[in-house]
């Protein structure tokens, strides 16, 4: 089994994106309720958002829900400090000669009653972490799910 969905039929409602190690914390403080990403999806629109931590952590630690998608001048962004947990120096150096940028609006977070290293869901399915993000296979979405102690999310509110 291959963790990324190899055609639209075997596709779930979730991404896994890749975020560096000190947004760990932020996210369980609370401090991070939209990302900017210079790609996003453009031809799915995911409801869950998985969130893979590159080393030291190496691993699926939480998932959110995905509000909304879209690309936003990255003027905007610059405002959006609080909501993004970034100071706006570090937002006009991430978005520096960008007309504009994704912006994912998050919902409600879980994180996992047991963080699965990649090591682990290797050895479940055949998953490399993401550059970007990564459309999850429904039956990798599943494994993902248990190994991770994730509950069904119910959606916070229709798009």
């Amino acid at each position: 089994m291959k963790a990324k969905a190899e055609h639209p039929n075997s596709a779930s409602d979730a991404i896994i994106v890749s975020f560096a190690a000190e947004w760990y914390e932020k996210l369980r403080q609370n401090r991070v309720h939209a990302i900017i990403r210079k790609r996003i999806p453009r031809t799915v629109y995911p409801r869950l958002m998985y969130f893979h931590f590159n080393a030291p952590k190496s691993a699926i630690c939480a998932r959110a829900e995905i509000l909304s998608i879209a690309d936003i001048p990255a003027e905007i962004a610059t405002t959006m400090a609080r909501e993004l947990g970034m100071s706006p120096g570090s937002i006009l150096d991430y978005t520096r000669g960008e007309g504009s940028i994704g912006c994912y609006r998050l919902g409600k977070f879980q994180f996992a009653t047991c963080e699965v290293s990649t090591h682990e869901i290797a050895s479940h399915m055949v998953y490399f972490p993401p550059q970007s993000f990564l459309v999850l296979a429904a039956d990798a979405k599943a494994v993902l799910d248990r190994l991770c102690g994730f509950q069904p999310m119910r959606p916070e509110r229709h798009r």
